[in-house]
């Protein structure tokens, strides 16, 4: 799985032996605020492009195999803890799977994600966009992929004539 470095973040991580469990966010939990309430043991290390994957939208955001992209993601400590918190919020296995990638290649281990288990494309409501919006400023990431991932979904629901209720609630963009 091809990674774009993360630059002396990512050696600094390996020396000091804090890369033992590591959490790979791109969503909801890029954003700080929430982590901290959802996990206050988390830690964020570092920021990552995964290549070979975009963000997409099916009423939440995940991540979808695309050869010519590369998405932003946001790099965790968390602990045995903060992972059953996690699966319980990304409704794991049912609504998420996790999948585990090798970061060996920027001098991190593995890294654990969530990958939605259900294909389909659907707007989020704009509360939940938010929240991934504040994420990525968080971790200073390039929002190109976010607002794209949600122009998509919406071209989407246009082209199709397919509008899907929100599953988390919150205010709709229309």
């Amino acid at each position: 799985m091809p990674l774009s470095k993360c630059g002396n973040q990512c050696q600094h991580i390996h020396r000091l032996g804090i890369n033992k469990m590591l959490y790979l966010a791109y969503g909801a939990n890029l954003n700080k605020r929430n982590m901290a309430m959802r996990c206050p043991l988390a830690t964020p290390l570092c920021s990552i492009n995964l290549k070979g994957y975009k963000l997409a939208f099916n009423n939440v955001a995940t991540i979808v195999k695309s050869a010519d992209d590369s998405v932003p993601i946001g790099v965790w400590r968390i602990t045995d803890k903060c992972e059953k918190a996690l699966d319980k919020y990304e409704g794991f296995p049912n609504l998420y799977r996790k999948e585990y990638f090798d970061l060996t290649k920027i001098g991190l281990n593995q890294g654990m994600v969530y990958i939605m288990n259900y294909a389909g494309q659907a707007v989020p409501n704009k509360i939940y966009f938010d929240t991934i919006k504040q994420g990525y400023q968080d971790f200073q990431l390039n929002t190109e992929q976010l607002v794209n991932a949600v122009l998509e979904a919406y071209d989407y629901e246009k082209d199709t004539g397919r509008v899907i209720q929100t599953r988390r609630g919150g205010s709709r963009w229309r």
